[in-house]
Formats: C-alpha cells, sequence, structure tokens
C-alpha cells in the first residue's frame, strides 16, 4: 500500500454534500477487457464509480488515494502495463 493509500472505511460522506467524501478522496477502478479505451480509470470517490458503473455496467475498484496525483500515477502504470504486455504478444 502507497503512502497515501486510503481505504473506503477511512473517509465518511461530507455533511454538505453526499455525493463527495471527507477527507476528499480519488479512487481507481478496471473496466472490463472488452470496454474500448483505457482499461484503467481514475476519479473522485464514489461519483466517479457511479459514472463509470452507469456508462460501462461494472467497474472493479481497486485502489483509493488523498491525492489525485497518486491515483493518476497508478492509472497510467497500469494502463502503461497492459499497453507494454499486448505489444509484447503482438511481437510474438
Amino acid at each position: 500500500m502507497k503512502h497515501d493509500q486510503i481505504t473506503p472505511s477511512d473517509v465518511q460522506n461530507d455533511p454538505t454534500n453526499p455525493n463527495w467524501t471527507t477527507p476528499r478522496s480519488y479512487g481507481v477502478w478496471k473496466l472490463s477487457p472488452a470496454d474500448t479505451g483505457k482499461q484503467y480509470r481514475y476519479g473522485n470517490y464514489p461519483v466517479r464509480e457511479r459514472e463509470l458503473i452507469n456508462e460501462f455496467g461494472s467497474a472493479d475498484f481497486i485502489a483509493l488515494y488523498l491525492n489525485k496525483s497518486s491515483a493518476i500515477e497508478h492509472v497510467n502504470s497500469l494502463n502503461q502495463l497492459k499497453a507494454d504486455t499486448i505489444q509484447a504478444v503482438v511481437n510474438k
């Protein structure tokens, strides 16, 4: 677990808006491989999760961060790993 990675139990609903959390948090999700585009996505937790489920039918929760930059870094590394794996298979 990274230093700023947290769990959903570490956040609470914001009293002024139930769509937000306190502290503010950013999630990382995996979409099914059949979906087009980037397989891994990030966004504000839990709002982005609901948006991904509405758009793609499901989204597997992977991690939750206090910092947006950490969520972006995690998603970029996962998407790059997927791209590298696909390229390796293509090059065989």
